[in-house]
């Protein structure tokens, strides 16, 4: 694997095991911390959530329509998430079509923008996690990060209050200010409407309600 001299932090899954996590903990300037997460297997820097799956239970996510509730609660929580699938997807199981998986991989492209990163096993897996989480959290090439970091205009500083809230990055926060106008009247919204202009999951929701209600220090 191609190594950086500065320290990667992932937060792990708990269920995670095996060779991925054997060929992480090996990497010098890896951190790994072992968590229980509700959504994703490993969490990076700048809003990035990665789902690993195997090509079979991808397939099998398809199939029972599970993918897409997964694919929406992902991105309503993390600013960028990414699908790893492990094997190939294009092998004849549970009488599924090509048709189905490009469907299924043409549906997270056009509504979530969410990358489906294919890899033949743990270990390239292992490649692709750490390099991600290093341009993540030292953006190597692109900036991923979409929070403003120095807000010198009102607009900004709007933009940026929201994003401080659970599952909402750039995108949705400016879709919440042409919606209701302002940021009192954002925070006052409906739970219905967090779930039509921001598309937020339920778990989203009640962790923004919480952030609100809950008396400082918790």
């Amino acid at each position: 694997m191609a190594q950086t001299e500065q320290p990667v932090h992932l937060r792990v899954d708990r269920r995670e095991k095996g060779r991925i996590i054997e060929q992480l903990q090996v990497l010098p300037f890896v951190h790994l911390e072992i968590a229980d997460l509700d959504c994703g297997d490993y969490l990076a820097a700048g809003g990035l959530a990665i789902e690993r799956k195997s090509a079979t239970d991808f397939i099998l996510s398809i199939v029972d329509n599970s993918l897409y509730e997964r694919a929406a609660r992902l991105k309503s929580r993390y600013a960028h998430p990414v699908y790893i699938v492990e094997g190939d997807l294009f092998t004849r199981r549970f009488h599924q079509k090509a048709f189905d998986v490009h469907a299924a991989l043409a549906y997270l492209t056009v509504h979530y923008s969410i990358p489906v990163l294919s890899s033949p096993d743990s270990e390239q897996s292992a490649m692709l996690i750490y390099l991600i989480a290093a341009e993540a959290e030292y953006r190597l090439g692109l900036p991923i990060e979409m929070r403003i970091e120095h807000p010198a205009t009102t607009t900004d500083a709007q933009l940026y209050f929201l994003q401080g809230l659970p599952g909402i990055d750039g995108e949705r926060a400016e879709q919440l200010l042409q919606k209701l106008r302002t940021i009192p009247a954002v925070l006052e919204a409906s739970d219905a409407e967090w779930r039509t202009v921001a598309r937020l999951d339920d778990q989203s929701i009640a962790d923004i309600r919480a952030l609100l209600s809950n008396r400082w220090p918790v």
